[in-house]
């Protein structure tokens, strides 16, 4: 991922020199920050002045820095970026490997559930327009993310970024890459999910370019019979050409996980409170079918059965009856089970494979026990709690990519989020239903209270989709994971030391809320990860 440092050993990536030399003629400077960096929109900046953006990174990986532009007492007119190809020694990184993305802005709302610095614009959505207009006093921000194709040699890059404005000289920023002698592996090994979300192509696309598996694109089981991508005949036989078509899209692209069925929950949406006495002969009937299908082409080990949500004591009963169905038909395939209720863990030990746990709730459930029994985790982060980390707008962006350190620490192999676009009713306040400008008028609140809650990506035009600060994040400790798993296969002392994690994140699911620590971290890993032999000295 990329990295930036801040004229400090301690940030490390990303290195500023000298003063943007547009200031007094056009009113406007230019600074640089890191993409943990949540940037108020209203001036003055305070940061690093912009001179050169310095980036690290794997083979097969994204990193984002952030060029900040401040308008002082005029506007900046028709803003863009101009990016060029990146030249090493060993060969160069294509300009088409580089973007810059504007920062857009949400209105946040107050809420009781969590504490809040402030209340108004929050940067989180990145826009792809053509160019923006600065207006006077206020900040925008330019997020660079660089992608290392995995045939990159390792080595240093360079190259530079123009800034063009209407009413201003060109302005060049030199970038510079280093690309460390370490390749991430393209379909990851860190089984992060978004559950819900669009089924379009476009949001796949999104997802799976952040390491995220589009898990509901293959659920063909919620409720009393089979439904899409999976159809019955009326012959009784089964119909799996939409399945093929989205697994044969999504897999290529770096799916490592979907669910197949997830067992409905009693009393929920109108599903009756009590499942019918028919239920288990018609479920059996298709998870046979679907999951015999499934092994034939060679997509099997990828699925996993849901078990009821949130499942609450009322429900354990038929949390236990589920799980003994499921491996009555497909034994290989795993069982998950969400729970909110910490003291379900030991209630339903011995009947579910994957334990989905709330990060900071953990150690209270027992999950530590059922990891050492055998059992695998997975975290996940919801509203509720509303501890850090935490996905909201007006969180902290460092709790978005700890969410890889602290699935690190905690020894569980995966992430799951509930929902990519639980939009609401935001496509009727935008004038043309997707986002088009920097301040715009998307609620940021989901339930009238929690701001950014089930939602990572935005609406863009002809049907795209923007990521946003907290899915770029999000992504950069999903990749750091990857880093941290290749550094223990290597092993050795050194290896151990830091894979320890010390003074980042602690057994409890604290951690170290300081970007350039984590950011200091990563370079050490690498490091390690890169050192010849005799290296492991230490």
């Amino acid at each position: 991922m990329l990295r930036v440092t801040i004229a400090t050993a301690l940030l490390l990536s990303l290195t500023m020199t000298g003063r943007c030399d547009m200031t007094q003629k056009i009113g406007y400077r230019c600074f640089v920050a890191g993409p943990m960096a949540k940037i108020p929109r209203e001036g003055p900046y305070t940061g690093e002045p912009a001179g050169s953006l310095h980036i690290e990174m794997a083979r097969g990986e994204y990193e984002s820095a952030q060029l900040v532009v401040e308008a002082g007492n005029r506007a900046v007119k028709g803003l863009r970026a101009e990016v060029s190809e990146l030249r090493g020694e060993g060969g160069t990184i294509p300009s088409s490997c580089v973007t810059v993305r504007q920062v857009g802005y949400v209105r946040t709302v107050k809420c009781k559930h969590y504490p809040q610095d402030r209340i108004g614009w929050w940067p989180d959505p990145l826009l792809e327009l053509p160019e923006v207009d600065v207006p006077k006093g206020k900040v925008q921000p330019l997020w660079v993310t660089v992608y290392a194709p995995r045939e990159t040699p390792a080595g240093d890059y360079r190259g530079t970024i123009t800034l063009h404005a209407q009413n201003a000289p060109p302005k060049k920023i030199d970038l510079a890459v280093k690309v460390w002698d370490i390749t991430l592996p393209q379909r990851p090994t860190f089984r992060a999910m978004a559950l819900d979300g669009l089924q379009t192509e476009a949001c796949y696309d999104l997802l799976l370019r952040h390491r995220m598996s589009p898990a509901y694109a293959l659920r063909a089981w919620t409720w009393l019979s089979p439904q899409e991508p999976v159809k019955r005949r009326a012959d009784g036989t089964w119909d799996f050409s939409e399945v093929d078509r989205i697994a044969e899209y999504c897999i290529p692209r770096g799916m490592n996980s979907f669910i197949i069925a997830q067992f409905p929950k009693p009393g929920r949406g109108g599903f009756p409170e009590e499942y019918p006495p028919d239920f288990n002969q018609h479920f059996a009937e298709f998870l046979k079918a679907y999951t015999a299908h499934l092994r034939e082409k060679g997509w099997l080990k990828l699925g996993i059965v849901y078990n009821i949500d949130e499942a609450g004591p009322r429900h354990w009963d038929r949390c236990k009856e589920n799980y003994r169905l499921s491996k009555s038909v497909a034994p290989e395939t795993p069982v998950l089970q969400c729970l909110n209720e910490p003291k379900g863990v030991a209630a339903l030990a011995g009947h579910a494979d994957i334990w989905d746990a709330y990060i900071t709730q953990y150690r209270e459930a027992g999950i530590p026990a059922r990891l050492k029994a055998g059992d695998d985790a997975i975290f996940a982060i919801c509203c509720y709690p509303s501890t850090h980390p935490n996905l909201f707008t007006d969180y902290p962006a460092v709790d978005a990519r700890m969410v890889g350190w602290l699935s690190w620490k905690a020894g569980v192999s995966g992430f799951e989020y509930w929902s990519a676009t639980h939009w609401g009713d935001n496509l009727k306040h935008l004038p043309h239903g997707y986002l088009e400008s920097i301040e715009s008028d998307w609620q940021a609140a989901t339930f009238s209270c929690y701001n950014g809650d089930g939602y990572l990506v935005y609406p863009g035009p002809n049907g795209r989709l923007l990521s946003s600060i907290r899915l770029e994040n999000l992504r950069d400790g999903f990749e750091d994971w990857e880093m941290l798993a290749l550094l223990k296969k290597k092993g050795g002392r050194r290896a151990q030391e830091l894979l320890r994690l010390d003074g980042l994140c602690r057994e409890d699911m604290s951690f170290t809320p300081d970007p350039a620590l984590l950011m200091a971290t990563r370079r050490a890993v690498a490091e390690a990860l890169t050192a010849g032999p005799g290296g492991d000295s230490r």
